[in-house]
This record gives C-alpha cells, sequence and structure tokens, in this order.
C-alpha cells in the first residue's frame, strides 16, 4: 500500500517512507548499531541537535560537572538516534513482534488501581525512552484514547494512525474537537494518553517550573482532572542496555497535580515529568526546544551563538 501512495509525494517524503520500511527490516542490535553511528556523527557536526542538546542540559542540570554534563550529551544523542531508527521497527512491523521484545513491566500495580477506580484514569507518557514501542504494549494491555499532533504531511499521519491504532488504541487530534473526544472517553470510565511535556499553545498553557526553568507547560491535564475525577499515572518506555528490549514503567504522579489550583497542580505535573526524566536522563528528548515559550529571559535560549 505505502509503495503505492508514495509517487503522490515529494522526493523528501518518498525517501523518508522508504527508510522507515527498510528500518523495519532490521534487527534491534542492528538498528542500535546504526543509531550509535548517527548519534557519533551528530556529535562531532554542529546543528540544531547538538545546540539544542546542549543548552538544555545545561540548563537543567547546572549542578553537574562539565566532564559529567559532556557525558550526558554524548549519551542523549546516541538515544535519539537509537529512537529514530526504532521507529520503523515500532511503526511498521506486526504488533506480536513488538510485544515480544518488552521483557519487564514494572509498577504495573499502579496503573491497575487507577484503572479499577472505575474514574477514568489520564496516562502521561513523557517523551522519554521509546513512546511508540510504549504505545505497542498499551494500546494492547490498556487500550484508550492517545492525544496526538497530525503531521504536516498527509502520509505520515496515515502510518501514524495505522501505526498507534493498530493494537486496539485510538488517536485523538491535539485539537477542541480531540478534546471533547477524551473528555468524553473519561467520563465513561476509559483511559485516555497524553504527552505532557509538549509546548502547548499560549492559551492552554501556564509558565510553571521544569527543572527550575520557567516553561509553558499544557492545562489540559489539570482541567481533565478537576472536570472528571480521574486518576493520574504516568509512564514510560524503558531502553534496556545491550539491545536486549524494552522495560514498561508505571510511576505514581505527585500528587499537586489534583490540586483545584491550576498553578499548584501544573507545577505538580512538570514535577511528575522531572521524576521519570531524573530515573534516565540520557533517554529524554533534550533536542525538543521544550523553553521556547517561557519567561522573556528564555526567548533567545535556542539561538545560534
Amino acid at each position: 500500500m505505502i509503495k503505492k501512495l508514495l509517487s503522490k509525494y515529494d522526493i523528501k517524503t518518498r525517501l523518508s517512507i522508504l527508510l522507515l520500511e527498510i528500518s523495519s527490516k532490521l534487527s534491534l542490535k542492528s538498528a542500535h548499531f546504526i543509531g550509535a553511528c548517527i548519534g557519533w556523527i551528530a556529535l562531532r557536526i554542529p546543528g540544531s541537535l547538538l545546540r539544542v542538546t546542549q543548552k538544555n542540559i545545561a540548563l537543567c542540570f547546572p549542578e553537574m560537572d562539565k566532564t559529567k554534563r559532556q557525558e550526558l550529551v554524548r549519551n542523549s544523542l546516541q538515544h535519539t538516534a537509537y529512537l529514530m531508527m526504532e521507529l520503523g521497527l515500532a511503526w511498521l512491523r506486526p504488533v506480536e513482534k513488538n510485544l515480544a521484545q518488552i521483557v519487564n513491566v514494572t509498577g504495573q500495580d499502579i496503573m491497575e488501581l487507577a484503572v479499577k477506580q472505575g474514574q477514568g484514569v489520564i496516562v502521561l507518557a513523557p517523551h522519554l525512552g521509546n513512546w511508540e514501542w510504549l504505545n505497542v504494549y498499551t494500546s494492547k494491555i490498556y487500550p484508550g484514547v492517545s492525544v496526538y499532533k497530525q503531521p504536516k504531511q498527509p502520509l505520515f499521519d496515515r502510518i501514524l494512525l495505522s501505526s498507534r491504532e493498530k493494537g486496539g488504541g485510538q488517536l485523538a487530534p491535539a485539537n477542541t474537537a480531540g478534546v471533547k473526544i477524551i473528555y468524553r472517553h473519561l467520563k465513561q470510565g476509559g483511559i485516555v494518553y497524553i504527552l505532557p511535556d509538549q509546548v502547548p499553545g499560549t492559551e492552554g498553557g501556564l509558565i510553571t517550573p521544569f527543572f527550575g526553568i520557567p516553561a509553558l507547560t499544557m492545562t489540559l491535564v489539570s482541567r481533565l482532572t478537576s472536570k472528571t475525577g480521574a486518576k493520574v499515572v504516568a509512564v514510560y518506555g524503558k531502553r534496556l542496555n545491550h539491545h536486549q528490549g524494552f522495560e514498561v514503567v508505571f510511576k505514581n504522579v505527585d500528587e499537586r497535580i489534583y490540586s483545584p489550583d491550576m498553578e499548584t497542580s501544573v507545577t505538580g505535573l512538570n514535577a511528575t515529568v522531572e521524576s521519570c526524566v531524573r530515573d534516565i536522563p540520557e533517554q529524554y528528548q533534550w533536542s525538543y526546544k521544550r523553553f521556547k515559550r517561557g519567561s522573556e529571559l528564555y526567548n533567545t535560549i535556542y539561538s545560534k551563538p
């Protein structure tokens, strides 16, 4: 099907899809080997990927000495490249094959308790580890509605929809219509998955600290929790050493999330994400411009020197 559709799109899109198809045929070990090479190159060629990663890590870990920060930058770029090479596997391979590489689940009792309470569950899945592989597990074991930002390219949107819904989950766009879908789903006692560290539009966010840095943070989770009484759980898909697969980790959230005060609740949201990131900081997406809409002080943080 993909090959038939490719003729309608530009060279860049066709090349990207073909690379996804090629990478989907690799073993996880082979994908990581290529990823390690890409990470090595990214560390040595000045560009946005390296610059943003360096600036974010320097901001968030001021207590770290220079040597440790450089090591974290190096490891972060390697895991970013791993993620790039894992996309084809996560998106295009059969669900059963990918489920077989989830070798451990930690904190499942936390999720089970939240589900049993029957008030709906909001699952926070930050950009940590491999969230696409995590989706393979959650959409099969705990199917629900995931909020996602639609790609500009329709073909990528089709592939993303096919991938994330093939296990049993459903996607809702990150817009007004999508919010209505997830609100209704929670009121029915369902499960909703949200990427909590995505920078929102100014009308849907509040500036609160993330690693001590003012960052525009979504208010959606706080509003949904207040209106529905849903329980909130955090989760991430940890990439294991030596290409052994992945571990799904569920965690309790910062209790401030349930506060009726919006600022307190959003602060609790960021504290929850920060707690997850500190577990495996090298696997966080430090290349994302998380502080691009913060206080005036950081308006030029990602500009070139």
